[in-house]
């Protein structure tokens, strides 16, 4: 069974992640990296905290992270920053589905 795709397909470039960094971040909650375990089930696992609130840091951070493993469907979400839990109200876009390649945003902002 393949992925329901909550946006179309995109290589890891970096206009998804800033998106999705920028909403966690406005939200007041740390960004997560997390990867489906389960797709039939949508059973999604923390991966990678940032601790940040530089969207482009992050951005790049998740971007990297995630190209270290094309094989997997890797999303972020918003974790509340006192407790480390998952919000599921967060903005939570789709930014990567295994399969559909995998270019790193660059080093530099811009």
């Amino acid at each position: 069974m393949t992925t329901p795709l909550l946006h179309p397909p995109v290589a890891l470039d970096r206009e998804p992640f800033v998106a999705g960094a920028q909403a966690i971040i406005d939200a007041g909650l740390w960004c997560v990296v997390e990867v489906c375990l389960d797709v039939p089930a949508q059973r999604w696992e923390p991966r990678l905290l940032v601790c940040r609130d530089d969207v482009l840091a992050v951005a790049r951070t998740a971007a990297e992270w995630t190209c270290a493993s094309p094989d997997q469907d890797v999303r972020l979400a918003g974790y509340t920053r006192d407790t480390l839990v998952r919000v599921d109200e967060a903005p939570a876009p789709l930014c990567h589905v295994a399969g559909f390649g995998c270019v790193a945003p660059p080093a530099q902002g811009g």
